[in-house]
């Protein structure tokens, strides 16, 4: 490949004069992908070359506004995107998205999902937040832990999730061409039924959720339904300041936001991260601009 006249293209060799397309088709996730993909991926960055700069996407009902960077589309979004298209053209995948509370879980699936949908130039993707599938608050309000503590005060945590019935989703998912599915409101702070429609043409499911990786207590049976799975990962600081002001932007008191912060959110960072070793790739965001970096490519 030669390199082109688009101004978004041209962009990209901003660093180095020399660059040629074929270098950057070699550098970062690129490298992993076949040449068939590799050939697509010009005619995918002009499909997408209006997406960069500010977005609104809807995160668990809540309008979420981002700055997409073009250097985010090229090195982490476009070629997951054709990776995704290249895999479901024989059947249905599900990738797993999985990370710290904070981390920015649910606007990556969105924006991939964005993308996805925009070089297949028709709806082939969608999101599903394992949140979805928390116990309702009637419920943790009348259950308690296994140590006699009220199951409310521990929402977020692993026993706070009807994991039976998510796997049952996932199976379904396999298995079913159409389905509704939970999505979690965070308005309302509770999973509200029907909100996701997977139809046929979806090939592509995007899995978000803390506990995709874990590895005890039921938590195991999900990897194995995962075609693909990504962890990424955030700064314990960065993700504490995200969830500090998200707590407090649903109504939450500072001072109780920093009880279910020691409470919940820390140690679930902790757990999650036990399960980074399992992820075919891990993305790893800087503290500086937010820019996702490969940490760890295809295993």
């Amino acid at each position: 490949m030669n390199r082109q006249n688009s101004d978004k293209l041209e962009r990209l060799f901003d660093s180095d004069e020399t660059a040629t397309l074929d270098n950057l088709l070699a550098q970062g996730l690129w490298s992993h992908l076949s040449d068939k993909v590799k050939s697509t991926a010009q005619g995918a960055l002009t499909k997408c070359e209006e997406m960069p700069g500010e977005l609104v996407v809807n995160a668990s009902g809540l309008a979420v506004s981002i700055n997409l960077s073009l250097s985010d589309l090229w090195q982490v979004y476009l070629p997951l995107a054709l990776v995704c298209l290249e895999k479901t053209e024989s059947r249905r995948r599900l990738i797993g998205i999985a990370g710290p509370s904070g981390g920015g879980k649910t606007v990556f699936a969105e924006i991939l999902c964005l993308v996805i949908n925009r070089v297949a130039e028709r709806d082939q993707a969608v999101p599903l937040g394992m949140d979805g599938y928390h116990f309702p608050n009637r419920y943790l309000d009348t259950h308690e832990t296994d140590d006699g503590k009220p199951l409310r005060l521990h929402k977020g945590k692993p026993c706070s999730f009807d994991v039976d019935r998510f796997i049952s989703a996932l199976n379904d998912l396999h298995t079913h061409q159409e389905l509704l599915l939970p999505k979690y409101d965070r308005s309302h702070h509770e999973p509200a039924e029907d909100r996701i429609m997977v139809t046929s043409a979806h090939r592509a499911i995007l899995i978000e959720g803390n506990f995709l990786l874990h590895n005890e207590d039921g938590w195991e049976r999900i990897r194995p339904l995962l075609d693909c799975s990504i962890y990424l990962d955030v700064d314990t600081a960065i993700c504490r300041k995200r969830l500090k002001t998200r707590h407090m932007r649903g109504g939450r008191s500072e001072t109780d936001t920093e009880a279910h912060i020691r409470r919940v959110d820390e140690p679930n960072h902790l757990l999650v991260g036990k399960g980074k070793p399992l992820a075919d790739l891990v993305l790893k965001q800087d503290g500086v601009n937010a820019r996702w970096h490969v940490q760890s490519s295809f295993r």
